[in-house]
C-alpha cells in the first residue's frame, strides 16, 4: 500500500496528534469501502474470521472518524508479526583441534568433522554467546 500517513492542515507551531491504523486494518476498509465487497468475502479474502473483520472495521472505521472529526494525523503502521524462528542448528568448537562448525544436533552426530573427536564444546562454553 503506498499511503503511509494522512496530515492535516497545521499552523506552524502546532503539533498534531496522531491515530495509527494498522495496515491489516487499512485492507479491511479498502476491501469493504472502496472496492465494496461484502463482510463474508473480504474475511475470506483476508483469510480472517468474520468475528475479526467486523472488529477491523469497527476499530478501524472509528479511528478515521476520530482523526477526521478531531483534525488528527491518520499514521498507517505495518504490524507485521515477529517471527521467533527455533532452528536446530547450533555451533560447537572441538576442544581438540580448535575446529568451529556448525550443525543440525537432532539430526547430526555432535562430533568434530575435522578430526571426528567427540570432545566438543557447546555455544557458551566455547564464548558465542555473549
Amino acid at each position: 500500500m503506498d499511503l503511509k500517513c494522512f496530515i492535516p492542515q497545521q499552523t506552524k507551531d502546532e503539533k498534531i496528534e496522531e491515530v495509527e491504523i494498522t495496515s491489516k486494518e487499512m485492507q479491511a476498509i479498502k476491501l469493504i469501502d472502496v472496492y465494496g465487497l461484502k463482510d463474508k468475502k473480504c474475511a475470506k479474502k483476508m483469510k480472517i474470521s468474520m468475528h475479526e473483520f467486523e472488529e477491523l472495521i469497527t476499530n478501524a472505521r472509528k479511528k478515521i472518524a476520530t482523526a477526521l472529526i478531531e483534525g488528527k494525523t491518520i499514521k498507517i503502521i505495518d504490524l507485521k508479526p515477529i517471527e521467533n524462528k527455533i532452528t536446530t542448528l547450533c555451533k560447537f568448537r572441538c576442544a581438540v583441534c580448535g575446529e568451529i562448525y556448525t550443525i543440525n544436533y537432532t539430526q547430526s552426530k555432535i562430533s568434530c568433522p575435522l578430526c571426528f573427536s567427540s570432545n566438543i564444546m557447546t555455544n557458551e562454553e566455547a564464548g558465542f554467546c555473549k
